[in-house]
């Protein structure tokens, strides 16, 4: 999703307002790349006093997240260390149940990936399949040439 500086929204209401006769909004949301067409252009409208500094992003404005910054580091972040203790994928839709019992929140299953590729930096990675006794051994073996 693209973001707008409070400018680049001005000057597309001022463009919104001098539009000709047969434009319509969508037009213009689509000619400057704008998400949500004319739901988000009307949405600027409302908050426009006809300066740029009217439409900066205020503090707290947006959707609050589900889980804090700390239940998420409580709660998630265990989980998925011990899971790479145990060399095991992480499996989203195992973790969401315990999650949700643990912090008395619905989440959603993207929500949870959210938060753990953006704040827990989890990177999904392919590797080969290891067997029991292989993730249990702890000893290194050194080939040495007889002569």
């Amino acid at each position: 999703m693209k973001y707008f500086t409070p400018d680049q929204k001005h000057h597309i209401l001022i463009h919104l307002q001098a539009r000709r006769k047969g434009v319509n909004p969508d037009d213009i949301a689509h000619q400057h790349g704008v998400a949500g067409g004319r739901r988000t252009l009307n949405r600027w409208l409302a908050q426009w006093n006809g300066t740029p500094q009217s439409l900066e992003r205020k503090a707290g404005s947006g959707r609050p997240r589900r889980l804090s910054r700390a239940q998420v580091t409580r709660h998630l972040k265990p989980r998925i260390l011990a899971a790479n203790r145990r060399a095991e994928p992480i499996h989203y839709p195992t973790l969401l149940p315990a999650i949700t019992a643990a912090t008395g929140k619905a989440l959603s299953l993207q929500t949870l990936r959210r938060y753990g590729k953006k704040q827990l930096q989890v990177k999904q990675k392919r590797s080969t399949k290891r067997t029991r006794d292989e993730r249990q051994s702890t000893i290194t073996y050194i080939q040495v040439e007889v002569m």
